[in-house]
Parts: structure tokens; sequence; C-alpha cells
């Protein structure tokens, strides 16, 4: 930051006073300063004396580029006083209270004694100026319709510019006839069809529209230009340009039967992938480079709600997986049950060293807001974070958790199913699949499997 220094500014302070029935001390100040002053936007030089009964002001003309400068300050107050200065590019004359000054200075408080010296030294800033637009936000979310029309879209991923990538399923659950992904213009709402068929299931590779095939889509995610696949057992990638390529990067993850992938993420440099698999009650790591690998990262195998060493640990049935920030730790969605009777919905943190339980509890089949355990979840199913927030998309609404404090509140949508559009509970899902989030508007993107739509949140 650029400074005026007033350097060796020497207030010598003189008693003037005389003997009445009440004393009033009053002082003389001269202030020596050697002044480096700006060529431009310095005319006067604006000091205040302030004490505990009065205020003296005072104002001093300089020329740009001056050096050295005597300003002498008569009659101000002793004690405890407090310096001030301006510097102002109008001349003196024309400055008023409502100037605005092209320099300002740090405040210093000293004690100035009739007939002794007290010194002060004054740092000047230069002071910028701008016009700042604001725009006020609600704490809410607005609910709307983005696209509708669709089959039934189980997973969204935004590309950060403009286009959500929609993998889309079709005929009834179960009973697939075709899987798709598509794309939609979130400024228009405009869907077009990318690759897959609506008629038919495959594990072909190739031309989006002419020759590739999905068997069982599930996640999402976008990154570098690719959009990175969950289909079945598989990981494949489609290119987001013409002819919208698609390929297999790693054929089986796992597998014990279809649909063992679920959700996916890409964190880190290299781009590693990490799925969730609900069939073997894992999380993979899948590497990207020449040679694809799976390695799971956390889970032993076995259902369960083991919190313990990664490897050590338990999952019920992982669902989502989304790392809030750049650090290696991840939240899973985790939701099962272990008879049949109890069903369970959590929100797990997994580190280098442990896999623990942020928030959830036994719920059988209740919605609940709360800190921590005190909160329900019935069935979380995708996530999403800013990095202060992890937004939880579950059965029909969409449930914040704040990272620092563990609160879980419904920010819209609830219990119920139904097609509402509005704010907070008034909004309605009936299924809600996928979740993404565009970080300059804030909006989040919604699969509405039920309805057959996109639904976008709107801050």
């Amino acid at each position: 930051m650029t400074r005026i220094l007033c350097a060796a500014c020497t207030v010598a302070a003189l008693a003037c006073g005389m003997t009445t029935t009440t004393t009033d001390f009053q002082g003389s100040a001269r202030i020596d300063a050697l002044f480096s002053v700006p060529t431009t936007s310095v005319s006067c030089i604006r000091l205040v004396a302030s004490g505990m009964m009065k205020s003296v002001q005072k104002d001093f003309t300089v020329a740009g580029g001056q050096t050295t400068l005597s300003l002498e300050m008569n009659g101000i107050p002793t004690g405890t006083v407090m310096f001030s200065g301006n510097a102002y590019a109008q001349v003196c004359g024309n400055v008023q209270t409502s100037s605005v000054p092209s320099w300002f200075g740090d405040d210093v408080t000293t004690t100035v004694v009739p007939g002794t010296t007290a010194a002060v030294q004054l740092s000047f800033h230069a002071n910028g100026n701008a016009t700042v637009a604001g725009n006020f936000i609600a704490d809410a979310f607005t609910v709307s319709t983005l696209a509708s029309g669709l089959g039934g879209p189980q997973a969204v991923a935004f590309d950060g510019s403009g286009t959500l990538y929609v993998a889309d399923a079709f005929g009834p659950s179960g009973g697939f006839t075709g899987m798709t992904i598509r794309s939609v213009d979130v400024a228009t709402g405009g869907v077009t069809l990318r690759a897959g068929s609506s008629t038919a299931l495959g594990n072909n590779d190739g031309d989006g529209l002419l020759a590739a095939r999905f068997n069982l889509l599930r996640g999402i995610t976008f990154a570098g230009g690719t959009l990175y696949i969950a289909d079945g057992c598989s990981i494949r990638t489609m290119t987001t340009t013409a002819p919208y390529t698609v390929s297999t990067l790693l054929a089986n993850v796992g597998c014990s039967g279809p649909g063992s992938v679920f959700d996916i993420a890409v964190h880190g440099a290299n781009s590693d992938l990490y799925v969730t698999d609900p069939v073997k009650f894992l999380v993979w790591k899948v590497t990207t480079g020449a040679t694809p690998t799976a390695t799971a990262v956390a889970g032993d195998g076995i259902s369960g709600m083991t919190d313990a060493a990664p490897l050590s640990s338990q999952f019920l049935g992982p669902q989502a997986v989304v790392f809030p920030d750049a650090s290696d730790s991840f939240l899973v969605a985790d939701s099962g049950s272990l008879d049949g009777v109890q069903f369970f919905g959590l929100v797990r943190r997994v580190s280098s060293t442990a896999v623990s339980t942020l928030a959830g509890n036994p719920q059988m089949g209740a919605m609940m807001d709360g800190l921590r355990l005190n909160a329900f979840f019935p069935a979380p199913r995708r996530m999403v974070s800013d990095g202060i927030s992890a937004f939880v998309a579950h059965q029909n609404a969409i449930r914040r958790y704040d990272i620092a404090t563990g609160a879980v509140v419904t920010v819209a949508g609830g219990a119920a199913a139904g097609t509402g559009e509005g704010v907070g509970s008034a909004a309605k899902f009936n299924g809600v699949a996928g979740i993404a989030r565009n970080a300059t508007t804030k909006a989040l993107y919604v699969a509405d499997t039920g309805n057959h739509a996109i639904r976008v949140l709107t801050p």
C-alpha cells in the first residue's frame, strides 16, 4: 500500500492559560514534517487535534512534489489528544464536509502536556474509489422447471459454462427399454439428444447417435471437456463435441451383478474417478491413465455402519460421492438396512485415516431436520457441494448439510411427492435422482425422475 509518512512530526505544546475560577489549558503546536507530497491529487492537508473537551481543525495548502513543510496549530487541547489527517485534491478553500479525501491518515493518539513536546507521526494511505453494484439475494431457493418431457432422468452434470448433461432412462424401472445422454441449454431449456437410444440397450462404443448404446446409466460427472459415465458395471466416457464419441474406460469395476457402480466423481490433477458400489458396499478409486485400474479405497465389502480406518469401515449401501474441497477427503451418502425393518440414511466422511458418520440415524422412513445425528434422511441419493454446504438430493426433497456445524435443513420439497413450484416447502418433487450446481449463478439443477423433468433451484 502506498503511504505518505509525516516523518518527525514534532508537536510542541506550550501552556498559555490564566488563573480564574476555572482553568482552561491550551497548547500551541508546531508540526514540523518531512513530506513526499504526490505530484498530483494533493493540494490541501487538513489536520484535526481532538481532546476530551474540544477539537481544533486547520487546513494547510501544499504543492505537488513538496518535500519539506512546517505546519503549526495553535490552541489545541492538552491531555490525551488524537491527531487525524486527510489530504484533498481540491484547494483548501473548496474543501467541504462532504469532500472525499484523496489520501487519509491513520489516527494517532498521544499525550500533550503544557510546556513539553510530544512527537507524532501520521501515515497517509491512498484512497481508492469504486462504484459497486448490489444484488440482494434472499436466503431461499425458488424452484421452477427448466426442461420437461424427458424419459426418467437419473443424473445430471454441469459443464461450467451453459450446458447441463442428463443421463436419461426410458421404460419402467427395472425393465428399461433405452438409455440416452442428453444436453440441456440452461439459458433456454432446449433439450438435445447426444448419445444412446431411447429404444435400445447395449454396451457399444462409437459415434454418439449412430453406434453408442448404454446398459444402465446411473451417475455422470464432467471434467476437462469429458463426460464420465457410470454405466452398469462399466466406466464410460463421452466427448462433448460432435460426434459425441462414447468409449469404455474400464469394463468391469468389481461387478458381481448388473448395476454395481452408482455415483461417480472426479478428483485431483490426474482426474482420478471415485465411484460408489452399493452392491459390494465399497467406494472405488479408478485411475484414468494408459491402463485404468480400480482399487477399493473405503469399505470392507460387508454391509454395516462401522466407523473405522477406510478399508476396515462398513457401508450400508453407498449412493453419492462428492469432494467438498481440494483435499483428498470426501463425503458419501449411505443408505440401507441391516435387518429389513430399521432403515438408515447417513452422511459419512472418508479421509485418508478414517470413515466417520456425520449426520443421520435410523429414521423408519421419516424425514426430519436437525443437528448431526438428530437429522433423518429416508433415502439420500446424490450430493453436490460448494465447499460450505453439501446439498443432498433424496426422495422428494433437497436438503442442506452444513459442513461446519452439522446442521441439516430442508431447502426445497418435503416428504410428499408432487409437481408444485415455488419457494421452500411449496415446491414439490417426485423422486429426485441427481443434482448439479452452477458455481457462477449458485443455481442447483435437479433430475426429477417421476416428473420426467429437470428442475432448477434459483437463489
